[in-house]
């Protein structure tokens, strides 16, 4: 997909796909409009449309009861729960 070879090549694929991701790939979640086009779009108005987000299956797992949580803070919490451990053990 990439032709990396060095430093060079790294920053000038990160340059071409941002340019790409933001000026020329239509986005579902934004109505088939460019990043570029809706942020236009948002600073253009008083009030921006809204675009919401999709729920996210991988991120879902790190919450619990709705909070958002750190994979360790989760790692305790199942612990916590499943397990039975105290609230002062540590997760590795």
């Amino acid at each position: 997909m990439y032709d990396i070879k060095n430093e060079v090549s790294l920053r000038f694929n990160i340059k071409n796909h941002l340019k790409f991701y933001n000026y020329e790939r239509p986005q579902e979640r934004y109505g088939l409009k460019t990043p570029l086009e809706v942020r236009k779009e948002a600073l253009s108005k008083a009030v921006p449309e809204k675009y919401p987000i999709a729920a996210n299956k991988r991120i879902q797992k790190y919450k619990i009861n709705g909070v958002h949580m750190t994979a360790t803070q989760n790692c305790l919490a199942v612990m916590r729960k499943y397990l039975g451990y105290p609230l002062d053990r540590q997760c590795h």
